[in-house]
This record gives structure tokens, C-alpha cells and sequence, in this order.
């Protein structure tokens, strides 16, 4: 309706848990491990797989983000 041809989701790595199996790959399987962090990005891309039927959604899991005021990649 408004022309839009993909929706890119910033999630992250953090979907497969911290306890993530050797060479996984992006299908790989999704552990919340009972952390908040882990769960909500496993649950905001099921929902927007949802929502995007009619567009592309493209998810990026980066590893790490960093910014101006990162203590460990920054400060430290």
C-alpha cells in the first residue's frame, strides 16, 4: 500500500542462546535459555515474519554493536 519493498529487522546472534551448537547457520535452532534478551529477539522476528507476508523481511543478527559509550569495546 505504501510501496514498501522490504522490512530490515536489526536482531541478533543472540537467538540461538549462549549455548549455540558449532558452525550454526541461520536456520539453526532458537534457544531463549530464560533470558529476557534472548527471548525477546527470538519473539519479535516470529512476529514479524507475521506481519511481513506481503514484503521482504530481511534479518541481520550481528554478533556485536557498538557505539560511542560501549564500555567493553570503547572505554576498556
Amino acid at each position: 500500500e505504501y510501496g514498501v519493498e522490504a522490512f530490515v529487522l536489526l536482531s541478533s546472534v543472540m537467538v540461538y542462546g549462549f549455548t549455540y551448537p558449532n558452525n550454526v547457520e541461520e536456520d539453526g535452532p532458537k534457544r531463549g535459555e530464560n533470558n529476557p534478551y534472548c527471548q525477546t529477539k527470538i519473539e519479535s522476528e516470529a512476529a514479524l515474519k507475521e506481519i511481513c507476508k506481503k514484503t521482504n523481511l530481511i534479518i541481520i543478527r550481528p554478533g556485536d554493536i557498538y557505539g560511542p559509550r560501549s564500555v567493553p569495546w570503547v572505554v576498556q
